[in-house]
C-alpha cells in the first residue's frame, strides 16, 4: 500500500495515506490541523465531503511523507469515504468523549473499514476532546470498546495538542513494523522455496545411495 521513491540517490521516502473517520463534529478536522498545522479553531466548520493535509516526519532512518485525509460525518458522504478507504495504510476511527451519540454508529465505521479498506489496514480508535466537561464516555467504555475491535486506543484533545502526537506516532509506528513483519515472512518464504529443490536433490541423492548398498549386498 505504501511508496518509496529515491531522494538524491541516498535517502528514501516512504509515503503513507491516513484517514480519520467517524461521526460529524468529534473533531476529525481539529485533529489532522493540530497534527499537521499544530494549529485549533474553535471556530473550525464541518467538512464538506473530504480534506486532506500533508506532512513529513522522520522515523529512524526514513522520512516519511504523511497525507491525512479528514472525513465528513454525514451519511451523504459515505460512498466517497468508502472509496477513500482504499489503499490507506492506517485509520483512526475518532469519537467524542462528551458526546455519547458519537459511539452509537460506531460499529457502521467499522463494517465500512472492513468492506473497503485493505485487509492489513492498520486502526487507531480515539476518543477526543477530553478536555471537555461534562465526560459522558468513560474509560471504561473505551476499553471495552478497544477490545471489541481488537484495536488500540487513545483519548486526545485537539483544542490542547494532548496525545495528538502519540497518536498518529503509534499509528505509524504500528504500521511500519506490520510492513516489516510482512518482508520478513516473505523473505523466509522465498528463502525456503529456494531449499526445497536442493532438499529433494539430496533425499535422492541419498536415496540412489542407499539402492546401490542394496544392490551390492543382495
Amino acid at each position: 500500500m505504501s511508496t518509496s521513491s529515491e531522494l538524491n540517490g541516498k535517502d528514501k521516502i516512504k509515503t503513507l495515506k491516513l484517514m480519520l473517520i467517524g461521526e460529524a463534529a468529534v473533531g476529525k478536522s481539529s485533529i489532522m490541523y493540530r497534527y499537521t498545522m499544530n494549529s485549533f479553531n474553535p471556530n473550525m466548520l464541518g467538512t464538506a465531503g473530504i480534506d486532506f493535509k500533508k506532512k513529513e516526519v522522520q522515523y529512524n532512518d526514513t522520512k516519511i511523507k504523511i497525507i491525512l485525509y479528514d472525513t465528513a460525518g454525514h451519511d451523504r458522504f459515505r460512498k466517497i469515504i468508502k472509496n477513500h478507504c482504499k489503499g490507506a495504510n492506517g485509520i483512526v476511527v475518532v469519537y467524542d468523549l462528551s458526546e455519547e451519540q458519537s459511539i452509537e454508529r460506531l460499529s457502521t465505521w467499522m463494517s465500512d473499514i472492513e468492506e473497503n479498506a485493505e485487509k492489513d489496514v492498520e486502526l487507531l480508535l480515539v476518543g477526543n476532546k477530553n478536555d471537555k466537561e461534562p465526560r459522558m464516555i468513560s474509560q471504561e467504555k473505551g476499553i471495552e470498546l478497544s477490545k471489541k475491535y481488537r484495536i488500540p486506543i487513545l483519548e486526545t484533545s485537539a483544542k490542547t495538542g494532548y496525545n495528538i502526537e502519540e497518536a498518529f506516532s503509534l499509528l505509524i509506528n504500528n504500521i511500519l513494523k506490520k510492513e516489516l513483519h510482512e518482508t520478513q515472512k516473505t523473505t523466509t518464504e522465498t528463502k525456503e522455496k529456494e531449499e526445497i529443490p536442493n532438499k529433494i536433490m539430496n533425499t535422492k541423492k541419498k536415496k540412489d545411495e542407499t539402492d546401490g548398498c542394496k544392490c551390492i549386498i543382495f
